[in-house]
């Protein structure tokens, strides 16, 4: 955990006596005044452990309002099971992601997995999604983003599993193509699977409502067939 004075360089204030810095709180430090120095070259060899903050409610509202800002998406709560970070490096966020529950069905996963209906609805605890991934504007660092998302996939099973007794086995994600390539998850050894039909969440059946998005799929256990098809 950062000391409280580099929570407060960095505009949030986890060590106040008096719990989490509500936006209304006209005494919490604002995100709008941060200063930030501008990172490059190299950064991902300088990564260790501490360096990725797990979410709790004394951070939250940073959380939020740095991918309400900065993500394209903006900030939407997470549905269900989640758990979020930040990445630090050098008393400045670096980076943030958010984790949370899976997609109820999309063809090219199930595809890939090879589970039934029946397997799905049973297994489904055992997938994640990886929802939000930023790198903040100010860091410039070649392969810093596939190495966060190495160091986090050895990280989160185990956290998750410590949250809410479950450890997931696949993770996933949704590269939306019009903004990104997916080249960090390629690198970061995730496998492309296919692209969505776009009709989201509750779209019209044969009609796209929503980007196509290329979906990428990260195993967190060699086994993770037999888990999700048993």
């Amino acid at each position: 955990m950062l000391p409280c004075y580099a929570w407060q360089k960095m505009g949030l204030s986890p060590c106040r006596q008096h719990g989490v810095n509500h936006p209304r709180d006209k005494n919490s430090a604002s995100l709008n005044r941060q200063t930030h120095n501008p990172l490059s070259s190299g950064l991902f060899t300088n990564l260790h452990p501490s360096s990725f903050v797990q979410w709790s409610p004394v951070i939250i509202h940073g959380y939020g309002m740095n991918t309400y800002r900065y993500h394209y998406l903006g900030h939407k709560p997470l549905p269900g099971a989640q758990l979020r970070y930040f990445v630090t490096l050098d008393e400045q966020i670096i980076a943030a992601l958010g984790f949370g529950a899976a997609a109820w069905q999309t063809a090219p996963r199930d595809q890939f997995i090879g589970w039934s209906y029946e397997q799905r609805e049973k297994n489904l605890s055992l997938v994640v999604n990886n929802a939000r991934f930023l790198i903040m504007p100010w860091v410039k660092s070649k392969n810093l983003a596939s190495t966060i998302l190495s160091m986090i996939a050895r990280r989160l099973p185990t956290q998750w599993e410590e949250r809410y007794g479950i450890r997931p086995v696949l993770l996933e994600t949704f590269v939306d193509t019009e903004q990104f390539s997916g080249t960090c998850y390629k690198s970061a050894n995730w496998i492309y699977v296919g692209k969505t039909k776009g009709r989201g969440k509750l779209g019209p059946a044969g009609k796209q409502s929503v980007p196509i998005k290329d979906l990428w799929l990260f195993p967190l256990s060699r086994q993770f067939r037999n888990h999700l098809t048993r």
